[in-house]
């Protein structure tokens, strides 16, 4: 996800195609640029969070992003 997402909406990641979703890189710095409406990851295994920019990996708003509970945040 590119650091100029402002915005995801509920379910953006579900259906068949999110199932197959296991890992998301945001290139932005701060866990709370973006605002999101629900559940946007549901039906997905998703397990790592990539945060390659981010000015504070060590923020626990990371584990937490986007309302979903990740097992593995890197940088």
């Amino acid at each position: 996800m590119p650091a100029s997402v402002k915005v995801i909406k509920s379910g953006a990641f579900s259906g068949s195609s999110g199932s197959q979703l296991i890992t998301v890189t945001y290139l932005g710095t701060s866990p709370n640029n973006i605002t999101f409406d629900g559940k946007i990851f549901s039906s997905t295994q998703i397990k790592t969070l990539k945060i390659p920019n981010a000015s504070n990996p060590n923020d626990p708003a990371w584990k937490t992003f986007l309302g979903y509970n990740f097992e593995t945040v890197t940088r």
